[in-house]
């Protein structure tokens, strides 16, 4: 489930969009942070078929897993997916 900063929810069923999502992300490059105060745009759920819940927020420059903050360097993969997986079109379903 995502969560904009406008508290509008989507929920995405489909297993393939959302592992693309995550593979596509794991050539970010991050910068672990101290706890900081940052203004999220959007707060992702994400529930696995093991019944395992993982929280992360996420915002143009910086990403929030659990509780550890990451300072994104460079292009925010993460982000600009979430932002078009977010957009009211018929292939989000």
């Amino acid at each position: 489930m995502i969560a904009d900063d406008k508290n509008e929810i989507i929920e995405i069923m489909n297993s393939k969009l959302v592992n693309d999502l995550m593979k596509n992300s794991t050539h970010m490059v991050l910068k672990q942070v101290e706890d900081m105060s940052i203004e999220l745009l959007y707060n992702i759920t994400l529930y696995t078929e093991e019944y395992n819940i993982y929280a992360l927020q996420v915002n143009e420059t910086t990403v929030r897993i659990g509780r550890d903050f990451y300072v994104v360097r460079g292009n925010n993969i993460f982000f600009e997916s979430i932002k078009q997986l977010t957009r009211k079109e018929p292939a989000i379903e």
